[in-house]
């Protein structure tokens, strides 16, 4: 097996190259050796001896009267070679499990070569993506760039290059250099047994980089607990540090005291602007379709832009170039599958996903039968669905370029009526709650990947990416009394179109093994149709019916276009093995109907240190064209995208961070991180809450403008255990806001402010076939703006109306929060195919965790509203999956 897949790597090179696969490189192995003026030939013998390394060498290759004196504690038998033979025009390398000394005949050539091609996955032809290649003494290295390209420059002459990738097995290529090359390399996925928990040694942890980012291990998306066993990359990020949701993680990801607006969310590079199915319980991204995944949580680099607070960088699958392929999952709401292969031998591939949930083909009745079961007269309507469609080309055009042709699209119904009568008591209104939905996103792009030179690569991208709301509430009640009906309502209508229409042309330059450089600009038109209309009884010329369909004649829905152009550049520096610096600036240029605004922002990110301890800091200027208005004074929000106008200006924020991480012990890691964020012309609704956008009324003029705050600290803990893995992550933070209109010019607290967070995962390998995991979180509650009083006034037709005294904006909290998620998973791995079956608990102790308090009618004393806390699962949601891959 071993001399198969060395015999591949072969023929795939074509180049006179020793490749290595043991399970131990013999310079790898760690020594204690001291030598106090010894000869080198003296020291060589010693370290052999000590190490248990066969090291050979030909003593006339060797100065005679070189004399070595140094102490070295548990080093790489090849470090400390590499220390002694500098400057001695010798070098060593491996054959079989013994290191050979010989002459270097290039040893006084200065000459500068280049390395670049391709690190693909050797089952599937995939790409890898931010993989590591360095050389051998880790003191020069690059990564691979979003497509697998990567470009190293070296000196000339016989070089070990060493590349690995999260979850792969290390590749040792070992090449007589003597002109630029071209070296397509394949890594084998072996350290994954059955997809369980990966704990191999040999299997190379990320390199760190400046940015304050995590790459998500996406592998472990099928072995943490979800909800109904729906496996979701949103899950995994809910995991990390200085991440926050609403309860049961809806409500979208809210970043070190951001907003969920104001993170880039990133489709194969194209921006996502709403990235939940099922109110924020799922996410878009079918799982079976992801690749990787990256969030950066602090400065940003140069080349990312338009939001304040994150990037979510998702890129999914190009398609198998090797074999057909595929998946099927059946879940307790959802079903998937996936099928991916080649197209042709060229290197071409497909891929075809579809997900869809099965909820309504079976809701409806349930709820008639627990109607019937109760003999009560309520009609309770419910009804919901998504689904989800991926599609991708990866069309290979010669062996220099790559056309990408990828589309997705995605959509929510959501109906939810429910009629409580209550005529059998004298003067109980009939109760009338409904709420109609619908959502989605559509995106279409075409990428042009092209590798211009082994030093010089382009991408560019043509791209439409589409977002609709349209959702419909209502509140009525209806009295008969003593003949004379009467009628209260509250109904509101919002809509929000968003489309999109981009250009982007991005360049990666390695100009040598210090610089990597990126460059790029791009185009992008806005077409926007914000709307919002709120009705009553006291001000709605509506005497029929009340319900979509006449508000949507009502509404008359503003049409903005804007147009937002870029040009960046950054360049990652790379001082030694210990010092990299990212440093860019990047230029935005926004106009709106009638001006223009413009912004330059830097960007700066420094890492120094080594393997075993390090440091951090980043500062980065950000702009956000786009603003999402929220009313959430009693938790839960109704929101309403807008552009910028020339009324309404972009938002503008300063990201700093800076930490340290560092190992306590060969297998404790841990790290610790602040950050600060500024926040100017923040837009919030007006004081009176939810108000109208239409075309006929100067809307932009009533939006309270503000500025805002947040910092905090982050701890993280990865303590690797036996066959277990443990994660702990506790965030201090605080999220602020001012707005002149609102509380009086008082600072407070921002909606989804979290003061604590703290975050347990543990991931057991319980066999070679079975892994079990649980998951436990304990937050601050979000902050709610409580009445302490709720009157109760009558209108000129005495109709009661509902009077909410509140004191101060978020005061009160909602109560801590708190959840426990189980999850077991059983793989069985046969020749035809690879099973998966899970069995799991989501909020396995029943926790009732509120998520927003509302207003009602107060059933105990008649004509009075009172305050009701509302829970999304305040029960045991115990689930069960079957997959199937093949």
């Amino acid at each position: 097996m071993m001399q198969s897949r060395l015999f591949k790597v072969l023929v795939i090179l074509i180049l006179p190259l020793i490749v290595w696969g043991q399970e131990v490189v013999p310079d790898d192995i760690r020594v204690d050796y001291s030598a106090n003026k010894k000869s080198l030939e003296s020291v060589i013998v010693d370290l052999s001896e000590a190490s248990e390394v066969n090291i050979t060498f030909n003593p006339n290759d060797l100065p005679k009267d070189k004399l070595l004196s140094f102490n070295a504690q548990n080093k790489r038998v090849g470090t400390i070679l590499n220390a002694i033979l500098k400057g001695t025009e010798t070098k060593y390398k491996i054959i079989g499990d013994q290191l050979v000394i010989y002459k270097d005949e290039f040893v006084t050539s200065d000459e500068i070569l280049t390395i670049s091609g391709y690190l693909t996955d050797s089952l599937s032809g995939e790409p890898l993506i931010f993989a590591n290649i360095f050389n051998q003494q880790k003191q020069l290295g690059t990564n691979t760039n979003e497509y697998g390209f990567y470009s190293f420059s070296i000196n000339k002459g016989v070089q070990r290059i060493y590349y690995s990738y999260l979850g792969y097995k290390k590749q040792i290529i070992e090449v007589k250099l003597k002109q630029d090359t071209t070296i397509n390399v394949e890594l084998s996925p072996e350290a994954v047994i059955n997809e369980v928990l990966i704990l191999d040694k040999q299997v190379d942890a990320q390199e760190v980089e400046p940015l304050s980012a995590d790459v998500l291990p996406v592998d472990k998306i099928w072995s943490i607990s979800s909800l109904a066993g729906e496996s979701d990359i949103m899950g995994l990020a809910q995991l990390l540090s200085g991440v926050s949701t609403g309860a049961d993680g809806l409500g979208g990801l809210n970043v070190r005291g951001g907003s969920f607006d104001q993170n880039l969310v990133l489709f194969d590079g194209v921006p996502v602007y709403n990235t939940s199915h099922a109110l924020g319980i799922f996410s878009v991204f079918n799982p079976s379709t992801i690749k990787s995944a990256k969030l950066i949580k602090g400065s940003f680099p140069a080349r990312y832009g338009g939001r304040l607070s994150s990037v979510f960088d998702v890129r999914t699958k190009d398609g198998s170039t090797k074999r057909l392929k595929g998946d099927v999952s059946l879940g307790l709401v959802a079903l998937r599958g996936t099928l991916e292969g080649p197209l042709g031998k060229n290197g071409s591939s497909f891929l075809v996903s579809v997900r869809r949930t099965h909820l309504d083909l079976w809701l409806l009745d349930i709820l008639q039968s627990i109607n019937n079961a109760n003999n009560t007269s309520n009609q309770n309507n419910s009804d919901y669905s998504f689904s989800d469609f991926n599609a991708k080309l990866n069309l290979k055009l010669g062996q220099k370029n790559k056309l990408l042709v990828s589309f997705y699209n995605g959509i929510d119904d959501l109906l939810n009526q429910n009629i409580e009568f209550r005529s059998i008591l004298p003067d109980m209104p009939t109760e009338t709650n409904e709420r109609e939905s619908e959502w989605g996103n559509q995106i279409l792009s075409l990428r042009l990947n092209s590798e211009l030179s082994q030093k010089l690569y382009h991408n560019l991208t043509v791209y439409t990416s589409r977002f609709r709301l349209n959702n419909f509430d209502l509140q009525q009640f209806e009295t008969d009394s003593g003949g004379a009906p009467t009628r209260t309502f509250d109904a509101n209508l919002f809509q929000s179109g968003i489309r999109d229409l981009g250009i982007k042309s991005d360049f990666d330059f390695v100009p040598n093994y210090k610089n990597y450089v990126k460059f790029g600009l791009g185009f992008v038109r806005h077409d926007f149709s914000p709307g919002l209309i709120q009705q009553n009884q006291n001000n709605s010329p509506i005497t029929g019916a009340v319900d979509r369909d006449t508000l949507t004649d009502l509404l008359n829905n503003p049409e903005l276009r804007g147009s937002e152009i870029y040009v960046y550049a950054e360049d990652e520096i790379r001082f030694s093995d210990k010092v990299k610096l990212n440093v860019g600036i990047r230029y935005n240029l926004v106009k709106t109907e009638n001006d223009f605004d413009h912004s330059i922002e830097p960007r700066i990110s420094l890492l120094a240190g080594g393997d075993n301890a390090y440091f951090k800091i980043g500062v980065s200027r950000m702009s956000q064209y786009l603003h999402l208005l929220s009313n959430g004074d009693f938790g839960i929000p109704s929101d309403v995208w807008v552009p910028s106008t020339d009324l309404l200006k972009p938002e503008k924020a300063w990201v700093a961070n800076a930490g340290f991480g560092f190992n306590l012990s060969e297998s404790l890691e841990a790290q610790i991180e602040g950050f600060y964020k500024t926040f100017d012309q923040i837009v919030a609704f007006s004081v009176d809450g939810i108000f109208t956008i239409t075309e006929d009324l100067d809307w932009e003029a009533t939006l309270p403008l503000g500025d805002g705050s947040a910092y905090g600290v982050e701890i993280n803990l990865n303590k690797r255990y036996g066959k277990a893995n443990i994660l702990a992550n506790y965030t201090w933070s605080r999220s602020l806001r001012q707005f002149e209109d609102i509380n009086f010019n008082e600072e407070f607290a921002f909606r989804f402010d979290r003061t604590h967070m703290l975050k347990f995962a543990y991931l057991q390998k319980l066999n070679k076939n079975a892994e079990f995991s649980a998951n436990w979180q304990i937050n601050s509650g979000s902050p709610v703006s409580v009445p302490f009083e709720v009157r109760t006034i009558f209108d000129a037709e005495n109709n009661p109306v509902p009077l909410p005294l509140i004191e101060g904006r978020n005061l009160q909290r909602l109560p801590i929060y708190h959840r426990l998620d189980l999850a077991f998973n059983i793989y069985n791995k046969y020749d035809w195919a690879n099973q998966k079956f899970s069995i799991g608990a989501y909020n396995a102790y029943a926790r009732n965790n509120p998520y927003f308090i509302d207003l009602g009618f107060d059933e105990r004393i008649p004509g009075n509203f009172r305050t009701f806390q509302n829970s999304v699962i305040p029960f045991v949601t115990p689930y069960i999956s079957y997959s199937l891959s093949f």
